[in-house]
C-alpha cells in the first residue's frame, strides 16, 4: 500500500514538470515527429539509382560484405579452438568450478582453536560433607533448609 501511495506521490510531483518542459503552441504530433527524428532508428542508407536516364552511365550496385568470414584464422588461433573441441574426447567433462576465480584457493581464513584439556577431577579425594551442612542435606536427599 505503502509502494503505491508513494509512487502516486512521484507520478503527482513529475507530471507538471513535464508538461511545463513541453513546447508551447506545438501539436502531440509535431512533438511524436521531433522524438522520433531524435530516438527513431538511424536512416537507411541511400540505395543505387539502378535505372539511370543517361545511357552513357554504367552503374554498378553492390553492398559490402562483411570482411571477417574470409579471413583465414591465425595458428595461434587455430591451435586453441583445436584443443578446446578436443579436450574431453571421449570422457566425460570435468565438474564446474563453482567456487570461481580466487575463492578457497588460498590459506584457511578462519582457523578453530585448539581443544581445551578436559578437567579431570576425583570423585574419591573429595571430603565428606559436615554434618548437617547443605552437601549433606542434598546428599542424603532433603529438600529445603
Amino acid at each position: 500500500m505503502a509502494g503505491r501511495i508513494a509512487a502516486f506521490l512521484l507520478l503527482a510531483a513529475l507530471l507538471p514538470a513535464s508538461l511545463a518542459a513541453q513546447e508551447r503552441g506545438k501539436s502531440p504530433e509535431e512533438m511524436v515527429d521531433k522524438a522520433r527524428q531524435s530516438y527513431g532508428p538511424a536512416p537507411p542508407k541511400p540505395r543505387c539509382d539502378k535505372e539511370s536516364q543517361d545511357p552513357d552511365v554504367i552503374v554498378v550496385c553492390g553492398e559490402l560484405e562483411k570482411q571477417e568470414q574470409f579471413r583465414v584464422r591465425t595458428d595461434e588461433q587455430a591451435e586453441s579452438d583445436y584443443a578446446r573441441e578436443t579436450m574431453n574426447k571421449g570422457r566425460p567433462p570435468p565438474a564446474p568450478n563453482v567456487d570461481g576465480d580466487g575463492i578457497f584457493k588460498g590459506p584457511a581464513t578462519f582457523k578453530l582453536a585448539p581443544p581445551v584439556a578436559p578437567l579431570i577431577i576425583d570423585l574419591e579425594d573429595i571430603p565428606v560433607a559436615p554434618e548437617g551442612s547443605d552437601a549433606d542435606r542434598i546428599g542424603k536427599g532433603e529438600k529445603g533448609s
